[in-house]
């Protein structure tokens, strides 16, 4: 077996550890994976790696399984690392800081919870986030669903710095809960600081804390209360590191709470006894259960969101929206499997997307068929939501099946008609922006472009009206996001299909210099300067003459730097993402006319076609691109055996493309019998 980690186009990392060390190494990068053929360094969980592109963006991947192999024959002990993009450096401790990171505990009981409450918004608009503070009456600050109450507890008075506050009643005092949580932090000497509720005193205060420490009485004297939480306050920000709060600031913050104290009690007595019925219990409970899987909903959106900007804008919709759905577990069950298709379309999976998008189709269809869709307004989230995924799972079917004959045109446009419904009914708390319009003006014009492709024969006609249709989404989505290299794309393919080559070549330049991320704009600059070769020397129409035997004339040198140029780019998307298949063959093609351009005497240009064409090949064998560029690459060697056994391959059988070369290597392996 041979080792192609070593032929791999590797840059340089800084890996970071928790400890605080750092080392740089070299590895390959994709999206949701690091490859290293070098495990001298140990890689561990929460490790994160730094990487510096040429154009100066700085990215970052948190280690989430180091999946360290032994080596086997001429294949080293490699690394295939499980990896995260996160947005910002993880915060590591160094090895001199043994604290442990500071978090609030606030220990009540629930029929005190409106008091808790006020505290938790005094905590914010002091400064504190949401992961610095544990409260369970507080909806997302809680014990998660499912979990052990007293295990979760232990668990964070051990990997935390706890700042207990104790919010002390008659209640909290009734309650064993309570009193459990106060003895666990007792036992294991956290910070804590007591809070008086009304109607309680301090020669009330029982149980293992001390009653001479100071605490903060709600009820005392209204210029001590104030003074007392402007020490809170100061205690606070100094703990967590808070900026500073302006005093006209504090005074604002710190009367709006005493407000909200004072008017939770207007008696203190009746306070201490009032009971919260089991409907008001249960209603709270269905509140926070629906909150958890609004979450959950959310966060599934927000993991295709950096591919389609739809999902992070719906994310924030249903996250500002007050409307509950009663259909959310299906709309969550679907995404997942949503997930996965988009996951299996991108790596060229298309069996796999193919199965996943039918079965979307249907459970989309089912949701569509019932309430709460059926009795929705038109402009409501949800319904433009479903439709939007229903209209990417027809898309995903039709794009994905084995035989053309399989491509549905109906399907096609009732994906785009319901975007177009989505266009024509803007979500009633937010307008669409002109990234969202651009988002769905390419999907309706890629869709137009891909059915144009999918037209019977003799229907040009057909073809043009579907191409213009897409000629028109695709212009009005690069006007509304310009920078936007996969739009831009989109519209040079469309320009090519209607042969208008130099926009077609414009707009793929164009789709590098706005989006020079986007590793798929490098590959159609590329494609389309290696098909001005082929129609120039008649290559796909070759016959009597095969590549070794055929003359390459470039006197001025023009396809000689045009070639350098897209061997350049090709590499430059292989830093961008290495597991694009396109690019290794593309890469694999330049070379090997290069190699032909220069007289058939540079074997190292062979070489660098070779590897090229194995790594597109262990990327996707069933690749066309890599069959017919390995297929050619043998022809230009001479090698017409193993060029024979490739053009007889059943997927460029099927093809049908020039089917007279299985002929012509036939002649050529008698005669050298």
């Amino acid at each position: 077996m041979r080792n192609t980690l070593k032929n791999f186009s590797t840059e340089k990392l800084i890996l970071h550890k928790p400890s605080g060390g750092t080392y740089e190494v070299k590895g390959l990068v994709e999206p949701s994976e690091i490859q290293r053929d070098d495990v001298t360094v140990p890689i561990e969980p929460n490790d994160y790696f730094e990487r510096n592109l040429p154009n100066g963006i700085i990215e970052y991947y948190k280690v989430t399984d180091p999946e360290c192999y032994k080596g086997m024959q001429d294949m080293p002990d490699h690394h295939q690392m499980k990896v995260q993009r996160i947005e910002t450096p993880i915060v590591h401790k160094t090895e001199d800081d043994n604290s442990l990171p500071h978090m609030i505990f606030i220990s009540h009981s629930t029929k005190d919870k409106e008091y808790t409450k006020a505290f938790v918004d005094l905590l914010f608009d002091i400064g504190l986030k949401e992961n610095n503070i544990v409260c369970s009456s507080y909806p997302g600050l809680g014990v998660p669903l499912r979990a052990s109450v007293y295990e979760w507890l232990v668990e964070k008075f051990q990997k935390y710095d706890l700042h207990v506050f104790y919010f002390l009643s008659r209640n909290y005092y009734k309650s064993a809960a309570s009193l459990n949580e106060m003895g666990a932090a007792w036992a294991l000497k956290q910070k804590w600081d007591g809070i008086l509720l009304p109607g309680f005193s301090f020669t009330e205060i029982a149980g293992c804390i001390d009653p001479s420490q100071i605490g903060i009485k709600l009820d005392g004297d209204i210029d001590e209360l104030k003074y007392r939480l402007g020490e809170l306050k100061d205690s606070i920000v100094d703990e967590f590191g808070l900026q500073p709060i302006s005093a006209t600031r504090w005074e604002e913050i710190r009367n709006k709470f005493v407000d909200t104290i004072q008017k939770i009690v207007p008696n203190a007595e009746h306070l201490q006894d009032v009971e919260y019925t089991s409907t008001l219990d249960v209603i709270r409970e269905k509140k926070l259960q629906y909150l958890t899987k609004k979450t959950e909903f959310a966060n599934l959106l927000y993991q295709t969101g950096n591919k389609y900007c739809a999902s992070n804008f719906f994310a924030n919709l249903f996250w500002c929206t007050e409307d509950e759905y009663s259909n959310i577990d299906s709309i969550i069950k679907a995404e997942r499997k949503y997930i996965q298709c988009c996951s299996f379309y991108e790596n060229n999976e298309k069996r796999n997307a193919n199965r996943l998008a039918r079965e979307l189709v249907s459970e989309y269809k089912d949701l569509m068929s019932k309430p709460p869709y059926t009795i929705c307004a038109e402009n409501d989230i949800m319904k433009n939501f479903v439709k939007m995924r229903m209209s990417d799972a027809l898309f995903y079917k039709n794009m994905t099946v084995d035989n053309p004959n399989e491509f549905i045109i109906n399907e096609a446009e009732k994906s785009i008609q319901y975007y177009q419904e989505i266009i024509d009914h803007p979500i009633k708390i937010n307008m669409w922006d002109d990234e969202m319009l651009a988002y769905f003006y390419n999907s309706q014009g890629y869709t137009s472009y891909y059915m144009s492709r999918n037209v019977a024969a003799g229907k040009s006609e057909v073809r043009d009206q579907y191409l213009n249709k897409a000629l028109g989404k695709l212009k009005a989505a690069v006007e509304n996001a310009p920078n936007k290299g996969r739009y831009r794309r989109n519209l040079g393919l469309v320009y090519q299909a209607q042969n208008d080559l130099d926009k077609a070549h414009k707009t793929y330049e164009e789709a590098v210099e706005n989006d020079p991320l986007d590793c798929k704009a490098y590959n159609t600059v590329v494609a389309l300067d290696l098909k001005d070769i082929d129609r120039e020397f008649g290559i796909n129409d070759r016959d009597e003459k095969l590549l070794n035997e055929m003359t390459f004339n470039d006197e001025n040198h023009k396809w000689k730097k045009m070639l350098d140029k897209d061997i350049t780019l090709c590499r430059t998307a292989e830093k961008i993402s290495f597991s694009l298949v396109d690019t290794h063959y593309n890469m694999a093609k330049a070379y090997l006319y290069k190699y032909l351009f220069e007289g058939k005497t540079n074997t190292g240009l062979l070489e660098q076609a070779h590897e090229q064409i194995d790594i597109a090949k262990g990327l996707n064998p069933k690749s066309i691109g890599t069959l017919y560029t390995r297929r050619n690459i043998y022809e230009a060697e001479g090698k017409f055996q193993k060029a024979f056994e490739c053009a007889n391959e059943e997927l460029i059988k099927k093809r049908g493309d020039n089917p007279k070369l299985l002929a012509r290597y036939e002649e050529r392996i008698e005669k050298t019998a």
